[in-house]
């Protein structure tokens, strides 16, 4: 089964936009067509951006919903320590959390509209896309796209 690690912004593009292509990814999750890959740094780094006020606004999220959100994802996704060694996107190091999730889980892919995540477009065999590839990718036989 394909593995993904998907990018706190995926998460927040789905709260906003229900019907959105990032909803599209996340409900793919949960039929069962992808299995989702978190750690506990992915996990906070998806409460802190959901508990924005301004997300919060958009999407109509209480703290309650988000909590139970994470507490749900923690049970639902495969789980990674998070603890590799790793430091590959030079721009923004924070972001690194998602290739240690996918490299520890041996991920097929992180999924992002983060451009410094993008610009990488593979690392180790983990290719980096935009959920619109993704979805593409979810619904043929998996291509490379670089």
């Amino acid at each position: 089964m394909i593995k993904a690690v998907l990018d706190a912004n995926i998460f927040v593009g789905s709260a906003i936009r229900e019907r959105g292509v990032a909803a599209a990814v996340i409900g793919a999750a949960k039929e069962g067509k992808y299995e989702l890959v978190t750690s506990p740094d992915i996990r906070s780094e998806i409460k802190r951006a959901l508990s924005y006020p301004e997300v919060k606004f958009k999407s109509g999220w209480t703290f309650a919903r988000i909590n139970r959100f994470i507490e749900k994802l923690q049970r639902e996704s495969t789980n990674t320590p998070g603890i590799l060694d790793l430091q590959v996107i030079q721009n923004d190091t924070t972001d690194d959390k998602y290739i240690i999730a996918a490299v520890e889980a041996g991920a097929d892919y992180v999924v992002s509209r983060d451009p410094h995540l993008l610009d990488l477009k593979e690392y180790e065999g983990i290719q980096i896309i935009s959920p619109e590839v993704f979805l593409l990718c979810l619904r043929s036989k998996p291509v490379l796209i670089f």
